[in-house]
């Protein structure tokens, strides 16, 4: 594989001796204070920068907005304060010259802090938005997506360092979430369950390259691993609840950004220019703007011969985000129209001459489209309750063409996959805070759904056969409602239900979902967390067209919902302000599963990495995952932050009247440490390194038959399905960043030790060896950057 060695580094320190302008030294951070459940601004609330000496800070105004102006640039720790209101903290915020820090706060009441003017309790700055999410929930900010090492700006990549998550591959950002599939990832923005918003995304499921979501847009959002609140549905191993943020409502504001991956532009600000404050009106009443334009230059590089993949892969990709904010003139609804696409190409050119293998003359193309367009409408109905309502329109194309070429102008198609899906989806949610101890949240998403599926392969008689070709449109329905209740100051309940309706196989799935958490003092509490959830199964299973006793018909038709029990506790101790130990200890029982055990092998369809499979399923597979994560984190303050999570975890599959096998994903222990460390030189810059390294016990593949019948495809042995261990995968990622003033550049090298780790899939002829073996995964990846702010 041709990859740059040290070219990268050469450049970055090239880069680094150019002299930076002096700006400066100071900034101003801005915002809102509103309450949690009602949407309500507070007026009086504290806002503070503990790590500056002094009392660095501000009080709310009557609208709930706060300026602190003339802070030093850096990172800073922000904490919100109101009276009988749990506490608030954000850690590593990044202040530079060039851009104000806009940062909105929501507040919860606390029925066990009424009166009390002075607030001791410790609470983690990683705590979920979602209030509902006790355990197996954690938010992550644009911060953290930043200076985890390998993550390379994308919060999918960002979450591999997270407890219970490992990776599907180097190459790609899918995550496998406590030993289930990617396909039961649910990806949620704005309210509105969305397709898939990967680049490069899997014909089938979630997965994909890298998502589409610039961190110039995103807000802070939530990432579930289990047992999530009533309000989310159709998953079984975890969501993603992205959030996009408005646009500075007082200062324009400009960003560049050029590196290996592309080029990038965003931009934001107030519809109209700055006016004078009037009649006690502040200045950031207006609306605002939010723009990112993302374009690959991997093609670029391809062309100069400059490979991040392989010598025979071209890639390219373009993605497109806004957010625009209009409030409402009196103060009592807003409306946001927002929305997102990206476009992505990916080619596996054919080798040139002579061919020696098989795979030399086989050649793909690929690619995944995606756009997204939504309107939300939020609206106080009064002081204790507010409805937030989200239209949505989206469709996705991805397709995959395979074929063999015989001579320069002659080629056989081998597979041809063509899927288009279409969403219009309507979500709205009712939030009333019935006292300060009781909160009553209720709402539904109805989704109509479009599909227009098309899947070709060759046969033995060297003719295309339909093994998919299905149009046509369903919708799906999904109620829920979710009561939260604080008896007193050491105990919280949840109470919640979730109903599914799916039109097309006419099924109906009500799931209950409880959960408690008791605090044990002010640094410590115990959490359990105990729900039922389904999921549909990927479109296109079924309608596959399959062949038995020599005629054709669609046996999958009617599959009912996956099902799965998620029951887990937990135990959280705030060590101290910056140190958090966290265990949780889950047992996930997955039924109504799609499978097959026949004379063709055993198939297990959560296994399947892409794709729609062609099989007749039956509905008898069960699965089992159980294990415990430990966490313990230090947040950014004072210039250092570490990650250090351990999993041990056992992840099995079996039908009725069989042994136990292995998924894909029982790698049975995984470990990761994610660190970074900054300090200021002498000139003012900032200097920052990170690290992360992750061990992952070898997962599970179903290995070779004895006898391989020929060099052009492997042939695997089903009816021993993934009882070969692959070998110990381990990586380290490297960051290294330095900004000053506008300016900042970062190199992130992936599989910095340049180890060859295998793959679970993906095989390769060796010719000098005469047999199969499996594909290793990427080398080493470096990806510099640069970017400038105004």
């Amino acid at each position: 594989m041709k990859i740059i060695s040290l070219h990268p580094i050469i450049l970055m320190v090239t880069c680094l001796t150019i002299p930076v302008f002096a700006f400066s030294q100071t900034q101003t951070i801005r915002g809102t204070v509103l309450e949690k459940a009602t949407q309500q601004p507070l007026p009086g609330a504290t806002v503070m920068l503990p790590d500056l000496e002094g009392s660095v800070g501000s009080v709310t105004d009557y609208d709930g907005t706060y300026v602190i102006e003339n802070v030093p640039i850096g990172r800073h720790t922000v904490q919100c304060s109101f009276i009988g209101f749990a506490p608030w903290q954000a850690d590593g915020l990044v202040l530079t010259a060039a851009r104000e820090l806009v940062l909105n706060i929501e507040l919860k009441e606390d029925a066990s802090m009424l009166g009390e003017v002075v607030v001791t309790a410790v609470t983690s700055p990683h705590g979920p938005l979602n209030d509902a999410a006790l355990l197996s929930a954690r938010s992550f900010s644009v911060e953290e997506v930043q200076h985890f090492a390998g993550a390379i700006n994308d919060p999918g990549r960002m979450a591999h360092s997270l407890p219970g998550v490992q990776p599907v591959a180097d190459s790609g950002g899918d995550i496998v979430v406590r030993g289930n599939a990617n396909t039961g990832v649910l990806w949620r923005l704005e309210g509105v369950d969305i397709l898939n918003p990967n680049h490069f995304a899997r014909l089938s499921g979630t997965g994909g390259g890298l998502s589409i979501f610039s961190v110039s847009v995103l807000g802070t959002s939530d990432f579930f691993s289990g047992a999530f609140p009533s309000e989310y549905g159709n998953a079984l191993a975890g969501v993603f609840d992205m959030r996009f943020r408005n646009g500075n409502r007082e200062q324009r504001q400009h960003r560049v950004k050029a590196g290996m991956l592309g080029l990038e532009f965003a931009t934001e600000g107030p519809f109209s220019s700055r006016q004078p404050a009037v009649d006690n009106q502040h200045v950031g009443s207006g609306g605002s703007y939010l723009f990112n334009y993302r374009y690959s230059t991997l093609g670029i590089l391809n062309e100069m011969g400059i490979y991040l993949v392989s010598d025979r892969l071209r890639n390219t990709f373009q993605d497109l985000s806004f957010n625009l904010f209009f409030p409402g003139k009196n103060g009592k609804s807003s409306m946001r129209l927002w929305g997102t696409g990206g476009l992505s190409f990916e080619e596996k050119v054919v080798k040139d001459g002579p061919w020696q293998v098989f795979d030399d003359s086989l050649g793909y193309e690929s690619g995944s489209d995606v756009g997204i367009l939504g309107l939300t409408h939020t609206l106080m109905t009064s002081k204790e309750s507010h409805l937030k309502t989200t239209v949505a329109v989206m469709a996705q194309r991805a397709f995959y063409r395979q074929w063999r070429n015989f001579s320069d102008t002659e080629k056989q198609l081998f597979s041809d996959e063509d899927y288009l899906q279409g969403k219009f989806a309507i979500s709205t949610f009712f939030t009333q805070k019935l006292s300060s101890k009781t909160t009553f949240k209720t709402g539904i998403q109805l989704s109509g759904l479009q599909y227009n599926l098309q899947y070709d392969s060759l046969q033995a008689d060297a003719q295309l056969r339909d093994y998919i070709s299905e149009k046509g449109s369903t919708f799906q329905m999904q109620p829920f409602s979710q009561l939260s209740f604080q008896p007193d100051a050491n105990w919280l309940l949840n109470i919640g239900l979730q109903a599914m309706y799916f039109d097309l196989t006419e099924s109906f799935s009500i799931e209950p979902r409880l959960s408690a958490r008791r605090k044990l003092g002010s640094r410590q509490s115990v959490s359990l967390a105990i729900g039922l959830h389904s999921q549909t199964v990927p479109l296109g299973v079924y309608f596959a067209n399959v062949a038995e006793n020599g005629t054709i018909s669609q046996p999958n038709r009617d599959l009912p919902l996956m099902k799965s029990w998620h029951t887990v506790v937990a135990y959280d101790f705030q060590v101290t302000k910056q140190l958090r130990f966290h265990a949780e200890a889950y047992w996930q029982s997955l039924f109504d599963i799609p499978g097959s055990n026949g004379p063709d092998g055993v198939f297990w369809l959560l296994n399947e990495v892409d794709g729609f499979p062609v099989r007749n399923f039956k509905d008898d597979g069960k699965g089992t995952n159980l294990g415990i994560d430990l966490s313990l984190e230090k947040s950014f303050r004072k210039g250092f932050f570490f990650l250090l999570n351990t999993s041990v975890f056992n992840s099995t599959f079996r039908f009725d009247g069989t042994e136990n096998f292995n998924t894909q994903y029982n790698a049975n222990f995984i470990a990761s440490l994610t660190m970074a460390k900054e300090w200021i030189n002498q000139n003012g810059g900032t200097w920052q390194i990170g690290l992360k390294n992750l061990l992952l016990n070898g997962q599970h593949a179903t290995p070779l038959t004895a006898v391989q019948s020929n060099s052009e495809k492997a042939t695997l042995n089903f009816a021993n399905p993934y009882s070969e261990t692959i070998p110990t995968f381990f990586r380290s990622d490297l960051r290294l960043a330095f900004r000053k003033g506008r300016h900042s550049l970062s190199l992130d090298v992936q599989n910095v030790l340049n180890l060859e780790n295998k793959r679970t899939y993906g095989w390769e002829y060796v010719l000098e060896n005469a047999r199969w073996e499996r594909r290793n995964q990427s080398g080493l990846v470096p990806v510099l950057s640069w970017q400038m702010d105004w």
